[in-house]
């Protein structure tokens, strides 16, 4: 009876399909090491824009960013126009950003605040 390996010697294509096999295996390894940092590192930002209409027709606009990352926090990179006329605030919180409320991380938060007087000044 012919053991394992000696099969593989006399049959090229089994040993053809064990290096298929084995090189399959390879790229799933390193396809996993690649993502499951990805995964982990799971990065927020998100901006907030909010509207409030007041009963005299003005309007208070009010842009929130809330990221992990405190280097992230950049007004340039959102849409809305913010200069020097707006109120800043920065804050933080320790809280979870993923589905595991266990672990908790700090959140910081960036809001700026403007009052207008009508829908023309925001245009």
């Amino acid at each position: 009876m012919l053991t394992r390996h000696q099969k593989r010697k006399n049959n090229g294509q089994l040993n053809y399909d064990s290096k298929i096999k084995k090189t399959m295996k390879k790229r799933l390894i390193a396809l996993m090491l690649l993502i499951i940092p990805l995964v982990e590192s799971c990065d927020i930002k998100e901006t907030i824009l909010t509207n409030t209409i007041n009963r005299d027709g003005s309007i208070t606009r009010k842009v929130t960013v809330r990221t992990n990352l405190r280097n992230k926090l950049d007004f340039n990179e959102i849409e809305v126009p913010i200069d020097s006329t707006w109120k800043t605030d920065l804050n933080w919180k320790m809280e979870s950003i993923k589905e595991d409320t266990s672990k908790l991380d700090t959140v910081w938060y960036l809001t700026a605040e403007k009052h207008f007087e009508n829908v023309a000044a925001i245009n």
